[in-house]
């Protein structure tokens, strides 16, 4: 599309914090993205069931008062299977409480610590993002490509005697 310009894409960023939500937002505006910051798991449904399209990854923390984030990425994974989610949390992955395990059993599952350098943050969002974009411009063209088969194929029956 020409002139076409794309939009930075929301980013969800999900922690019972509020001091983690503000931070987390700031450093995500600072590269463009339009971050939506909620404090509890449901609000967090609610946003994503309402427009979950226009966002681009969820940022979320793992322990959240009644409900923890993996049984959060289970509903997400119901709204929206390709939504990429960051798991920021101070747990020590050598606790053995096996949340690592439980983070990276997942496809689209990513694990960073809440002291991450800022700007390794922001580059495991922009790649996954721009992966997730790739991926589904792909699948966008393979479904143009059949609509446009199953089109030719009944022009040409339409022709036949």
């Amino acid at each position: 599309m020409a002139g076409h310009v794309e939009t930075m894409p929301k980013i969800l960023v999900v922690d019972d914090e509020k001091l983690i939500r503000l931070t987390m937002s700031a450093r995500l505006k600072r590269v463009g993205y339009e971050p939506v910051a909620v404090g509890t798991v449901e609000e967090a449904v609610a946003v994503l069931k309402k427009d979950h399209k226009h966002f681009g990854a969820v940022i979320s923390d793992i322990v959240m008062g009644e409900m923890d984030g993996f049984v959060f990425r289970d509903i997400v994974r119901g709204i929206d299977r390709s939504m990429p989610i960051f798991f920021l949390t101070a747990l020590d992955p050598e606790e053995g409480s096996g949340f690592l395990k439980k983070i990276v059993s997942e496809p689209l599952s990513y694990y960073l610590p809440k002291s991450v350098d800022t700007d390794v943050l922001l580059q495991r969002v922009q790649r996954t993002i721009a992966s997730r974009r790739i991926e589904q411009f792909i699948e966008r063209q393979i479904e143009e490509q059949k609509q446009s088969m199953v089109l030719a194929a009944q022009i040409q029956s339409s022709m036949l005697p």
